[in-house]
C-alpha cells in the first residue's frame, strides 16, 4: 500500500531517465529560452563544437546513415536561430516515454515530476520535465571531442555528478537517486561516488524466457517509462514504495533483488 503524505515525512527520492532519439511533432511548441537550462554555457560550447562538422563527418561519429547525417547537421546549423521549444517530457516519444504517457497525465503529476525526475542528455546534461527543448541528436556514447575531452563522458561526468549531488543534498530526509536509465546514460555519472554520500538504487526489468530471467531492451525501455508514471502518478519520494510497483505484469523480486539493485520480474 502506498504510504499516505503524513506519513512519510521529510523524503526525497531524485529519479533519473534516458532520453530518446526520436520526438513527439504533434505538440505546440514554446519560446525557447537557452537561459533557463540548468548548462547553457555547456550546449552553447558543444553546438559551437558541432556547427564545425559537415555532413559526413556527422555520419561518422554519431555512426548514423546520409539522410540522419543531413537532418542532423540542419538542426545543429540552424539551432541558434529556431526560436521554438516543446516540453521535454511531451516531446520525447521513444519506448519509454510512450510508458510515460505524459499526454495523460495531470498538472499535479507533472509538476511533481519535475521536482524528482531528471532527463539525462548528451546535448543538455540534464533536462527536466518541463524544460522547453529543441530536437537534437547527440547520444551520450558519441565519441565528441571537445577542448579538454575525448568523448561526452569525459565531458559531463563531474558536471553530472555534481549537478545530481547538490540536487539531493538540498533536500531533507531519505536522499535516494533512483536509477531508471540505460547504461549509456547512468555511465555519466559516477554513481559509485554518490552511493557513498547517499544512496543509489538501480532499477531493472527481466522477462522469463524458459525457466531463466532475461533483460530485453525494447520491454525494459517500456517499463521504465511505466514506473516512471507509476512514481509521478502516486507522488512517491519514498524508496520502499517502489516495491508495490505491479504494472504490465511485472512484480519485485526480493529473491533477486540487494540493497543497490531492485529487480522486477514477470
Amino acid at each position: 500500500m502506498i504510504m499516505k503524505e503524513e506519513e512519510k515525512g521529510n523524503t526525497c527520492m531524485i529519479t533519473i531517465m534516458s532520453p530518446t532519439k526520436t520526438f513527439n511533432d504533434n505538440i505546440c511548441p514554446l519560446k525557447f529560452d537557452i537561459e533557463a537550462m540548468a548548462f547553457k554555457d555547456e550546449i552553447e560550447e558543444l553546438i559551437a563544437i558541432l556547427k564545425k562538422y559537415d555532413v559526413s563527418e556527422i555520419m561518422e561519429i554519431m555512426k548514423v546513415s546520409k539522410v540522419l547525417g543531413e537532418a542532423t547537421y540542419k538542426k545543429y546549423e540552424t539551432f541558434d536561430d529556431d526560436i521554438k521549444g516543446y516540453e521535454a517530457i511531451k516531446y520525447f516519444y521513444g519506448e519509454a516515454f510512450k510508458g510515460l504517457d505524459a499526454s495523460t497525465l495531470d498538472d499535479e503529476d507533472i509538476v511533481f515530476g519535475h521536482n524528482h525526475l531528471v532527463i539525462l542528455s548528451g546535448l543538455y546534461g540534464v533536462v527536466k520535465p518541463l524544460d522547453l527543448i529543441k530536437p537534437y541528436r547527440l547520444e551520450m556514447g558519441t565519441k565528441l571531442k571537445t577542448a579538454n575531452e575525448k568523448d561526452l563522458y569525459g565531458y559531463w561526468k563531474d558536471k553530472l555528478t555534481t549537478y545530481m549531488m547538490k540536487s539531493i543534498e538540498d533536500t531533507s530526509g531519505e536522499k535516494v537517486l533512483l536509477n531508471l536509465a540505460s547504461d549509456e546514460y547512468s555511465k555519466a555519472l559516477d554513481l559509485k561516488s554518490i552511493d557513498e554520500k547517499y544512496k543509489v538504487v538501480t532499477i531493472s526489468f527481466k522477462e522469463n524466457r524458459d525457466g531463466k530471467y532475461k533483460t530485453i531492451g525494447t520491454y525494459a525501455k517500456k517499463a521504465r517509462g511505466l514506473m516512471a508514471r507509476y512514481i509521478l502518478k502516486n507522488k512517491i519520494d519514498i524508496l520502499e514504495d517502489i516495491k508495490y510497483f505491479n504494472e504490465d505484469g511485472y512484480s519485485f523480486n526480493e529473491e533477486q533483488s540487494d540493497d543497490n539493485n531492485f529487480i522486477f520480474i514477470r
